[in-house]
């Protein structure tokens, strides 16, 4: 979604006057994820318009914070240069209320991600799969002396509210819920038929088309056809999105803006030259692609020359 931001404004087709942005919330435990290091990595490469909430309440299922981590995801941020970093109290709504502020302001501010570190207590079960009696002992008894609804409500009472009053807004949230509930428990179940529905957008492609195998036509490798095939699609969509493992502006550029090779002459099964192509690894590692960028390190060269 980020990514989808940051390339409609680029693009010149988002508003800019709205400044939206991403708020993703994991919890600490996923912060040893591999995959969340290379969100962040992109993040700060491309200066995403996203804030990274983590909700770290020392806990991963049943496993703590010091088994399963060496450092919390604040101090994990800061070998991330380039993304800006706020610690809160995420059991306080104040301290919540301006760390987030702050790390809206920098995003919308378009000067990269930011992360938030929250400080949390866990008052439940993780999941339903596990019961927090069997493994939390006293440490329930200390997460729960920092439930921030009655720190909310020893703040409000300090700042000039009734009890009158937060009891009546407290009888209004509960009432709120429990019709909520009594509609969900009415509900009938999804139909398993529409399981599905709005995952993907429906294929462009239904049947194949054209010709596999054309009269007098030479073979081609299928990397030239998926070359091809790239680039027809970048000629009759210029504004496309263009991404993948290893693709490299300049190949995406060539593609975009010129074909690659001249028309109908691109290296073909016959037209490969075997003896030409480097025998050593690091004469592979030298050697000159014919299609520019670091996607096809090991390509051979056609019988044009063409470098």
């Amino acid at each position: 979604m980020a990514q989808a931001i940051s390339y409609l404004e680029s693009q010149g087709l988002a508003s800019q006057a709205s400044q939206p942005l991403v708020l993703c919330s994991i919890g600490d435990g996923a912060m040893t994820e591999g995959e969340v290091s290379e969100a962040l990595q992109m993040a700060i490469l491309h200066r995403l318009p996203i804030v990274y909430l983590v909700q770290d309440n020392d806990w991963g299922i049943s496993a703590t914070g010091r088994e399963m981590r060496a450092m919390d995801a604040y101090e994990f941020a800061a070998g991330f240069p380039g993304l800006h970093r706020v610690r809160v109290d995420g059991a306080d709504v104040v301290s919540s209320y301006n760390g987030l502020a702050e790390a809206f302001e920098h995003v919308r501010a378009r000067r990269g991600p930011a992360l938030v570190h929250a400080k949390c207590p866990l008052l439940g079960h993780h999941t339903s799969g596990v019961r927090r009696e069997w493994y939390r002992g006293d440490n329930l008894t200390e997460h729960q002396q920092q439930d921030p609804l009655p720190r909310l409500h020893r703040r409000l009472l300090h700042a000039g509210a009734s009890e009158e009053e937060l009891a009546s807004l407290a009888a209004q949230a509960r009432a709120t819920v429990l019709a909520d509930w009594a509609e969900a428990q009415a509900a009938p179940d999804p139909d398993p038929a529409t399981f599905a529905d709005h995952e993907f957008a429906p294929p462009a492609v239904l049947a194949e088309a054209g010709e596999r195998a054309p009269a007098g036509a030479d073979k081609v490798l299928m990397v030239d056809a998926a070359l091809h095939a790239v680039d027809d699609i970048l000629r009759e969509f210029p504004e496309a999105l263009f991404y993948g493992q290893d693709v490299g502006a300049s190949w995406a550029a060539c593609s975009a803006k010129r074909p690659c090779w001249p028309r109908n002459t691109a290296p073909s099964a016959s037209s490969i030259r075997p003896s030409r192509r480097p025998t050593s690894w690091a004469a592979r590692r030298a050697w000159r692609p014919w299609a520019p960028g670091p996607l096809w390190k090991f390509s051979l060269p056609t019988t044009s020359g063409r470098p």
